[in-house]
């Protein structure tokens, strides 16, 4: 997505970023300036003269957080902007020194380092800094305008089939990236993919990203990630390659397009069974009434044997823009999400 691909607020937060080099804040409500020096940073202080509650703004290297917008996995998360450009905004993963153990610490930095080798990619949150400052480890996250797959899919069920592999189709192109990199995603879920305004897919979170030698290596100590979509050599304890994410794709794939998820998420163990037995996968009949090219294409990626998956991501891929050439020839469509992907089809070049 890159720097350009982020909304500004203009003079308001230009305003706002240069009072904090100044040294105070405004409160929100009353907008007294407040001393940040005398404040606890990333803490919650009552303004001395209209008693709103106020977030001490704290400097991490080129950028001010100075905003809570939620929290992951480690720790709180905030809005920051750029010093030197208050317009560019990011989502920041902040943990101080004295509240969390230097395990934790290590796992933040080292999914900031990943992040950042992947640089600026479309179909990707980019990693803008990371580092320590002050006994305090972040991340800078570029902060995604859109709104996560699994909450659209909480409203609305499931997409649109050609929209839905469009959407398949720039998690292969994010993922193939990652793989040039030398990484795998290890992460595939809907609540790791964000639909921006501009209609594209872009993948966030590398936490369980690893390298590929590392996760063919991997023995399977600590069995992490979500077991909707988790592929079934991790339950077994083996290493994994492409053919792993590949599973986790037909996953989601299958959820946009149904609108519920492969398993029923409400027996754990059931799911967990399903995949280690050596059967194979009842897909044609939980996808009757879908085109029988995309019934073998979804049945390709989740093959519970990883021998009978695609290889490639790029194979996978030319599979697919074959099947969206043939929609795109054959079924006249007036949604504009689709008319735009249609009209990027033709010019994309798989390697």
């Amino acid at each position: 997505m890159g720097l350009m691909g982020i909304l500004g607020l203009g003079n308001d937060e230009k305003s706002k970023i240069a009072k904090f080099e100044k040294g105070v804040f405004p409160c929100s409500k009353c907008n007294k300036k407040l001393p940040i020096a005398e404040y606890a940073p990333l803490n919650m202080i009552n303004c001395p003269k209209c008693d709103d509650l106020n977030l001490v703004p704290l400097k991490l290297d080129q950028w001010w957080v100075y905003k809570p917008i939620g929290s992951g996995g480690m720790g709180a998360v905030y809005q920051a902007r750029h010093i030197e450009d208050p317009d560019v905004k990011g989502a920041v993963k902040v943990l101080q020194a004295n509240e969390v153990r230097e395990n934790i610490i290590e796992l933040l930095l080292a999914e900031a380092k990943i992040g950042h080798k992947f640089g600026d990619h479309e179909n990707m949150a980019q990693v803008f800094a990371y580092g320590k400052d002050n006994g305090n480890a972040y991340m800078v996250m570029e902060m995604v305008d859109g709104i996560r797959l699994d909450q659209i899919m909480d409203i609305a069920g499931g997409f649109d089939l050609e929209l839905s592999l469009y959407y398949a189709l720039d998690i292969l192109i994010g993922l193939q990236h990652m793989y040039e990199a030398g990484y795998l995603y290890r992460d595939l879920k809907p609540e790791n993919i964000i639909i921006a305004p501009d209609n594209k897919v872009v993948l966030v979170d590398y936490g369980l990203c690893m390298e590929l030698m590392e996760a063919w290596q991997y023995d399977g100590d600590d069995i992490l990630g979500s077991p909707l979509y988790m592929p079934p050599e991790r339950i077994k304890g083996q290493g994994e390659d492409i053919r792993a994410d590949m599973y986790s794709l037909g996953m989601v794939l299958y959820q946009l397009i149904k609108g519920q998820p492969y398993f029923n998420a409400k027996d754990i163990m059931n799911i967990v069974k399903s995949q280690i037995k050596n059967v194979r996968l009842q897909t044609s009949s939980k996808m009757s009434g879908i085109p029988e090219d995309v019934q073998v294409f979804v049945d390709t990626l989740i093959r519970l044997e990883r021998d009978e998956r695609y290889n490639y991501y790029t194979e996978a891929m030319q599979v697919l823009v074959e099947i969206l050439g043939g929609m795109k020839k054959n079924k006249k469509t007036t949604d504009p999400r689709i008319q735009q992907r249609r009209k990027a089809l033709s010019k994309l070049k798989i390697n």
